[in-house]
């Protein structure tokens, strides 16, 4: 019996292989494909097997929903940025001479520990000097996500106490546009560039952040030579939080979602150059609308400098002379779609300066590369 039974069995297997070779061949001489890619979601695919009337697994749609489209409220307002680093970060040195420079620290270093203990703030720092006296000290560097051990000795300059004859800081703040808010959970994203740290541009390590209300009091031209900038205060308290600064943008989340009609992503192939509006606030409450024209795109991956941007329009062009500081991150409309975000000015000519895409912001945001 159990001989009899594997017979069958066998039988069975070959029977239903030799189906499948038959269905096959009826397939290719029907003028079906045996394999097809077949898009469940963008950027990704599954092979289908497909024979006449019939689709393994599932059926014409690949048993998948279409993905569905992204759509953002795009910004345009002012906000202020107040974060406070991972760490200390080296701006300059004493003139006359530094230890820490002779030592090897330079503009953009973070100091991240002393003698292996954990530092934050600057007075975190002045204490671990003041203790050492004249003993060396080990400190803990990040340089461009680096780690180097730097090893000296406070001096007494002047007669006072030991020093590194160094210049610190432990915060940044400062003042840009919100380029997009989503409108189910809040988040946003913003600037288009990171907060650097002033001598390398790199992005600063943050350890926390607060986004605040701005009150404009003016705006200074730019001219060639002279970048312009929006002049404010930042209010006090905060409106949200910032939870990463990136190449492409600060992003966090704001505590209320602003009214605004949600308008779909372009995708960076689906930008083309010629006319286009930024969207940008010159005077508190007020967000205007005004025409730009994209040029030298670029559809390469990861570009922080993805377009050229030329204002063309009258009228932001007599209040601001073109791009100035604080317009960072001024998202760009195009046929309907948000598609990228004002980033730099060109200091020669402050109409013209560069755009990102969306595309790569958001990339950024979800912690990819763009």
């Amino acid at each position: 019996m159990k001989r009899k039974t594997g017979r069958k069995l066998t039988a069975g297997v070959l029977l239903i292989l030799l189906l499948a070779v038959f269905l096959n061949i009826g397939a290719a001489a029907a003028g079906y494909e045996n394999v097809e890619p077949c898009l469940t979601a963008r950027g990704t695919a599954e092979i289908r097997f497909r024979i006449p009337g019939i689709l393994f697994p599932g059926d014409g749609t690949c048993g998948q929903a279409e993905p569905t489209e992204k759509k953002l409220i795009p910004g345009g307002g002012v906000f202020g940025i107040r974060i406070a680093c991972d760490g200390v970060l080296v701006v300059g040195f004493r003139e006359g001479g530094s230890v820490g420079f002779d030592a090897g620290l330079r503009p953009g270093d973070l100091i991240v520990s002393v003698d292996q203990k954990k530092i934050g703030t600057v007075r975190d720092l002045v204490d671990a000097v003041k203790s050492a006296g004249e003993r060396p000290l080990s400190l803990s560097v990040l340089r461009e996500e680096k780690t180097l051990s730097v090893t000296l000795t406070p001096v007494r300059y002047d007669g006072g106490d030991g020093q590194l004859g160094i210049f610190v800081r432990d915060n940044a703040a400062g003042i840009g546009t919100v380029t997009f808010i989503d409108p189910e959970t809040g988040a946003f994203g913003g600037l288009g560039h990171a907060i650097g740290d002033g001598k390398s541009g790199k992005p600063l390590r943050i350890k926390a952040g607060t986004v605040t209300g701005v009150l404009l009091d003016g705006i200074e031209r730019g001219k060639p030579g002279e970048p312009g900038e929006l002049k404010g205060m930042l209010r006090p308290g905060g409106i949200g939080v910032v939870t990463s600064n990136t190449e492409y943008g600060v992003f966090g989340r704001l505590s209320d979602v602003p009214a605004g009609e949600p308008l779909p992503v372009a995708e960076p192939e689906e930008v083309r150059e010629g006319n286009a509006t930024i969207l940008c606030t010159l005077k508190n409450g007020s967000i205007g609308e005004y025409e730009v024209e994209l040029g030298d795109l670029s559809a390469k991956a990861g570009c922080a400098r993805c377009f050229s941007v030329k204002v063309t329009d009258p009228a932001l062009l007599e209040l601001t002379g073109g791009i100035v500081r604080g317009m960072s991150g001024s998202p760009i409309l195009q046929d309907g779609r948000l598609v990228g975000a004002v980033t730099h000015v060109t200091v020669s000519d402050p109409s013209r300066g560069y755009g990102v895409f969306l595309h790569s912001m958001l990339r950024a945001m979800d912690g990819g590369r763009a």
